[in-house]
């Protein structure tokens, strides 16, 4: 399974609608809903990493890659 993101990365947080900047979660948040946000939105929204829960990527040399989750 490919660690790297495919397809357009997002550059907006699904709530905050703020930049994403070099890290982005896609994870589900404790509403239930699934989002790619910020890491500020992951720490008051989401629920954890890991299968079932979501993963955290960073952009690394334009690639944006699955660091954990």
């Amino acid at each position: 399974m490919s660690k790297e993101w495919m397809g357009a990365a997002p550059s907006k947080c699904d709530l905050c609608s703020g930049s994403v900047g070099k890290t982005f979660y896609d994870a589900r948040m404790k509403s239930g809903q699934w989002a790619n946000v910020c890491q500020s939105c992951f720490v008051l929204h989401g629920i954890s990493l890991g299968v079932g829960y979501g993963q955290k990527y960073e952009e690394r040399e334009g690639a944006w890659i699955k660091t954990s989750g």
